[in-house]
């Protein structure tokens, strides 16, 4: 460490250091930046010119910031929401559009039914079930279009069907 006559370190010894560990590659251009700006004893050194070149030369340009790791899931917990909805609309089938429901990242209330009953209302919402359009669309020639209780079977049917168990029909306190 070079020494002044009094035998304290040369003011501009912590800079060339800085300058030194930048050209070397140990500090980045930020550092350096943080580290020369605003040293008065820089001024006039002659072995400092190069380092005030850099210095204005890094206060000159725009910084990069890189985020950090809690800001990108801060962003994407914000983000997930509104990209989900607008998928959702974009790509909604015309039935679920129909029937008013909307796409959820949570838990919904219709997951704490019964599996059975949960069984019924998702064939219900999709189509896919044992329903006379499905065996028309795909021309099946051995099914039964009609119910026991004789009429046509449909999404909604079995949720009123007299000839099911009374737990799986829709009652009036219970909402479509």
């Amino acid at each position: 460490m070079p020494r002044q006559h009094s035998g304290a370190p040369h003011p501009g010894w912590q800079t060339s250091q800085i300058l030194y560990r930048h050209l070397r590659g140990d500090k980045t251009a930020r550092d350096v930046k943080s580290d020369l700006a605003m040293r008065p004893w820089t001024h006039g050194d002659t072995g400092n010119e190069r380092a005030d070149e850099l210095a204005k030369l890094g206060c000159s340009k725009d910084t990069i910031s890189i985020p950090t790791a809690a800001h990108i899931r801060r962003l994407a917990r914000e983000w997930l929401p509104r990209a989900v909805s607008q998928w959702w609309k974009e790509n909604a089938s015309a039935k679920y559009s129909a029937l008013g429901l909307s796409f959820s990242t949570q838990v919904t209330p219709e997951l704490a039914l019964p599996r059975r009953l949960l069984s019924h209302l998702l064939a219900a919402r999709t189509g896919h079930g044992d329903f006379a359009a499905y065996h028309e669309r795909f021309n099946h020639e051995d099914y039964s279009p009609d119910c026991l209780c004789g009429r046509r079977k449909d999404e909604k049917h079995i949720f009123y069907c007299r000839k099911i168990p009374r737990w799986l029909q829709v009652t009036d306190n219970i909402s479509q």
